[in-house]
C-alpha cells in the first residue's frame, strides 16, 4: 500500500542496479486505486497492482510515486528484488557493417546490445569471418566489452580489397544466441595496383596528338579505386566494366 493524495500511482524499476546507475524505467500506465482502506494525517490509503514483462538475468528493483494535477510526490522504494533465471541470448547485434583502413585488417561494426538483453552473465560478442563465396571454414574472434561497437581483425597478409562475410552473434555464459546471425559483406582496404598493363603501342600519331591501345586489365587485379571516381558516387566493386582505348594528345 502506498499512501497518496491522488487516485492513481506511477511505478518505476531498474533492471540491475551496477549496470543502470540512477536510470529508472518509468512503467508506461498509471495504476489506479482499487479502493481506499483508511484516512490518515489528511491522506488515503489506496490500493493498487501492475504487471511488469521482465527480461531474463534480472535483478529487478521497484519504486512508486504519486501523481496529480500539480507534479509527482517523492518515490517511495519497494521492499525487496526480484531476480529472474539466466538464458541464452534471444537477439543478436544490429547495424553491423565491415571495411577496411589498410590491406590487411577488416574493422567490424555494430550497435552494442543493451543490458535488458544480455540474458546472462559473461555477456560478449563473437566475430566470424571468410572470404566471400567460400563457403569455408569460419574463423572466429571474442569481444569481451559488451559496450564495444567495433573490432580490429588483422589478416595475416596483405590481401587488398578482399570482400569477407562477417556475422556478428552475442553469446553469453548460458551459451550463443538461439538466433541464426544474419551475415553481411566488406572488403579489407584498399591497396597500391599491382599490375602492369600489357601491349601497350602507340597505333598513330599526328603534329597535335598520338593514339595509345593496350590490354584490358584483368577485373581481379583491380585493388583500388581512384579519387575522382568515388567523388562521381561511383560503387566501389571488385567487378568493373572493360573501358575502350584511351587516346592521349
Amino acid at each position: 500500500m502506498v499512501r497518496v493524495n491522488t487516485s492513481f500511482v506511477r511505478a518505476q524499476y531498474q533492471i540491475d542496479e551496477e549496470t543502470d546507475g540512477s536510470v529508472w524505467l518509468t512503467h508506461p500506465h498509471p495504476v489506479l486505486a482499487d479502493s481506499f482502506a483508511s484516512v490518515e494525517s489528511s491522506q488515503r490509503v489506496v490500493k493498487g497492482s501492475l504487471e511488469v514483462s521482465m527480461r531474463p538475468f534480472g535483478n529487478y528493483r521497484f519504486r512508486v510515486f504519486a501523481r496529480n494535477d500539480f507534479g509527482d510526490g517523492a518515490p517511495t522504494n519497494v521492499k525487496g528484488e526480484c531476480k529472474t533465471p539466466a538464458r541464452v541470448p534471444d537477439k543478436n547485434p544490429e547495424g553491423v557493417s565491415a571495411t577496411g583502413s589498410r590491406p590487411e585488417n577488416l574493422i567490424v561494426f555494430w550497435k552494442p546490445m543493451p543490458r535488458e538483453d544480455w540474458n546472462g552473465r559473461d555477456f560478449h560478442y563473437v566475430i566470424r569471418y571468410r572470404p566471400s563465396g567460400s563457403n569455408g571454414e569460419w574463423k572466429e574472434e571474442k569481444v569481451d566489452d559488451p559496450y564495444s561497437d567495433r573490432h580490429t581483425i588483422e589478416l595475416s597478409a596483405e590481401d587488398p580489397f578482399r570482400s569477407y562475410e562477417v556475422q556478428v552473434q552475442a553469446v553469453n555464459e548460458e551459451g550463443q544466441s538461439n538466433v541464426a546471425p544474419q551475415s553481411v559483406e566488406g572488403h579489407t582496404g584498399e591497396g597500391d595496383p599491382n599490375y602492369t598493363p600489357t601491349g601497350f603501342k602507340l597505333v598513330s600519331s599526328d603534329s597535335s596528338s598520338a593514339t595509345f591501345v593496350w590490354d584490358p586489365i584483368d577485373r581481379q587485379q583491380i585493388t583500388t579505386w581512384a579519387e575522382d571516381d568515388e567523388s562521381e558516387g561511383e560503387e566501389s566493386s571488385s567487378v568493373r566494366s572493360k573501358r575502350s582505348p584511351m587516346v592521349s594528345s
